[in-house]
């Protein structure tokens, strides 16, 4: 059954107009049981898609380099960048109380705290508290939250005002909104199937939330941000990446040799593998 529920989702967001407008989602996700749902989903489900955003940023910042990340939830991906790359500084910036609460449980549990941080705070107003130099901020996961087009404008104008102070890199990832509310409602039921009701309902409504790669890419290049990348994921275009290099020639040698290898799950290197299809291009 769920290859012909992938068949329909992918004939129905290639080969129809596009009927769904954005829905903003209603509020932060403070609930208990949203967070809850989140983290436990988050183990479960997406390693694979964190692997693939640490990855991709661990080839972007230089030995020692610190990275602020936008929109944190209860820590995981910053945990598991952290990991990735033990060389590095994090502060995460998370405007849910809750979600604040169980990362830094999660970052203590983990060994993390001393050097990865998250900072309870508004992805739209971040830049005065960085007083150390910034190498890369990022978002997984997380512009589709803001409430309206001047909050993403003002959000990328903070972006923007690191880069131009520090010559950080960018990494932005998220969902692509759908063409139809159908395929919204239809995405969780293929790929967590087995996830808790309340999570596969943020699915949803994360996806109803989200912005085309035509509205991202716009106030990027509004922002002063239009350099770099900007892709929508092939085949299936629910996924978009904004890529900017570091604005200082040569700030990244090699960093390979930086990277830690972690072990995967099967599950997780399939979901790694499988993003890295969507995007040739990175």
């Amino acid at each position: 059954m769920k290859p012909i529920k992938l068949l329909q989702l992918l004939v129905r967001e290639h080969g129809m107009a596009r009927t769904l407008q954005r829905t903003p989602e209603s509020e932060q996700m403070n609930d208990a049981a949203q967070v809850a749902a989140f983290h436990e989903a988050g183990e479960k489900y997406l390693v694979g898609l964190y692997h693939f955003n640490a990855m991709a940023i661990a080839a972007m910042v230089p030995e020692g380099g610190r990275v602020v990340d936008l929109g944190s939830g209860s820590a995981q991906f910053i945990a598991h960048l952290a990991q990735v790359r033990p060389d590095l500084k994090i502060i995460g910036i998370e405007l849910a109380e809750r979600m604040v609460l169980q990362g830094r449980r999660l970052l203590a549990q983990k060994g993390l705290s001393e050097r990865v941080e998250i900072w309870q705070g508004d992805m739209t107003d971040f830049s005065r508290l960085m007083r150390e130099p910034v190498s890369l901020v990022s978002s997984v996961f997380s512009l589709h939250h803001l409430p309206a087009l001047e909050h993403l404008a003002r959000c990328l104008a903070e972006i923007h005002c690191i880069r131009r102070r520090d010559g950080a890199a960018v990494w932005v990832f998220d969902h692509a909104r759908p063409r139809s509310l159908e395929s919204a409602r239809r995405f969780p039921e293929i790929f967590t199937p087995e996830a808790a009701p309340v999570f596969n309902l943020d699915s949803t409504q994360s996806l109803m939330a989200s912005w085309t790669l035509e509205e991202m890419s716009g106030e990027f290049t509004r922002a002063g941000l239009a350099e770099g990348q900007h892709l929508r994921s092939r085949i299936l275009p629910l996924y978009q990446v904004h890529r900017l290099p570091p604005a200082a020639a040569g700030a990244v040698a090699d960093a390979a040799g930086l990277v830690s290898p972690l072990p995967l799950s099967a599950q997780a290197k399939k979901d790694f593998d499988g993003l890295r299809w969507l995007f040739p291009a990175l």
